[in-house]
């Protein structure tokens, strides 16, 4: 089993969907449900509203980048002795002078010149 993390989080375009579509959802609720004199649907509607038009300017604030949207993450574990060693930053830097090398981009001099450089580092 490999680790694997995945994180999503919404883009502008779709933070401003909702938002266009939880003020639809606002307006379709203050204008189309019908206002009487029910206490019980008076509250309905009234939460109906605010839950609709106060989800609608979160969205636009993301979508903005006035809101730190979160996302959700996926991530599967696996024992610690399964995982591979990170590269150090001397293997990463050697790796890089033997390709320069071997394209010709340097000579052998710098190239063993360098490689010692970075060998009396560690």
């Amino acid at each position: 089993m490999r680790r694997r993390r995945i994180t999503r989080k919404p883009t502008k375009g779709e933070s401003i969907f909702g938002g266009i579509v939880c003020f639809a959802m606002g307006c379709f609720g203050l204008f189309a449900l019908p206002s009487g004199f029910d206490p019980v649907f008076a509250g309905f509607k009234a939460i109906w509203c605010l839950l609709a038009f106060g989800m609608g300017v979160y969205n636009f604030l993301i979508a903005a980048g006035k809101v730190k949207m979160g996302g959700y993450e996926i991530s599967d574990d696996e024992p610690d002795d399964r995982r591979a060693a990170p590269r150090s930053d001397a293997e990463a830097r050697l790796t890089e002078l033997r390709s320069l090398y071997d394209r010709g981009l340097i000579t052998e001099e710098e190239y063993e010149a360098k490689r010692r450089d970075i060998l009396s580092d560690l």
